[in-house]
């Protein structure tokens, strides 16, 4: 009897459980970590705040270049 084909996970040789790589205590499981929050919303005011700080860059360095003509 042929043992069933495991669904492919994307790597080239599948993840499987072994009693090797395995805690048999489990009493000294660690609890998971936290989810990390996202900072970043999806409306678009990073790339707002990106696009006005390099505008704040470049009307900086115009202005030093300016100066630098006037001298």
């Amino acid at each position: 009897m042929a043992a069933s084909p495991q669904p492919y996970s994307g790597y080239a040789f599948p993840i499987t459980a072994t009693p090797s790589l395995t805690s048999p205590d489990t009493s000294s499981k660690v609890p998971p970590k936290p989810k990390p929050v996202n900072v970043f919303s999806n409306d678009g005011s990073f790339l707002e705040r990106f696009q006005r700080s390099r505008k704040e860059e470049e009307d900086k360095r115009k202005a030093e270049e300016a100066l630098v003509r006037q001298v």
